[in-house]
């Protein structure tokens, strides 16, 4: 089916790490299996696309890549939070460029938004371009309550491990240093 048949263009936003993009795309196909008049563009890395797309299912269903913010030449230092942070330092922009490129890819302005719940900008973007958007938490409801307390978790877990490194401290150098208990 041609692009100029179709008159509805959703955006599919995807966290790339984890399990994530997998989990939106699965519904994704879902949901262009049951539009096939729907333009369906699918924004993620270029890595994760690669991966998820090695062989196209869904004629309606079209990649399109945005950074992973990662510099030329980067180095991995074994810290998975770094990955994450240099993705969402640019990923704003980054999928504000997607949706203009696939807008003038297919010639369809789009007209709704699916997004991974963890790129908190996108309701943002979808009110400037005055479409509906709808969140998609891929997992489960234990997790989404534990983001929600992140803050919370972390102060009471530092508190913690802090008196278990004051009492480890004392085991093996108390009597060494003559330490009071």
């Amino acid at each position: 089916m041609a692009s100029n048949i179709r008159k509805k263009h959703v955006a599919v936003f995807a966290f790339p790490f984890a399990s994530h993009p997998a989990l939106i795309l699965t519904l994704a196909r879902r949901l262009a299996s049951a539009a096939p008049a729907v333009a369906f563009s699918f924004l993620n890395t270029e890595t994760s696309n690669r991966a998820l797309f090695a062989e196209p299912d869904c004629y309606n269903i079209k990649p399109y890549d945005v950074s992973d913010g990662k510099p030329e030449g980067y180095v991995p230092v074994g810290n998975p939070e770094e990955g994450i942070n240099l993705f969402l330092s640019v990923a704003e922009d980054e999928f504000q460029r997607g949706v203009r490129v696939a807008e003038m890819d297919t010639g369809l302005k789009i007209s709704c938004m699916v997004v991974d719940a963890f790129l908190g900008f996108s309701g943002d973007i979808a009110e400037e371009m005055n479409v509906p958007w709808v969140g998609f938490w891929p997992s489960g409801t234990c997790s989404l309550a534990a983001h929600f307390y992140t803050d919370l978790i972390r102060e009471k877990t530092a508190q913690i491990i802090g008196i278990c490194l004051r009492i480890q401290f004392y085991i093996c150098f108390g009597t060494f240093f003559k330490l009071p208990p």
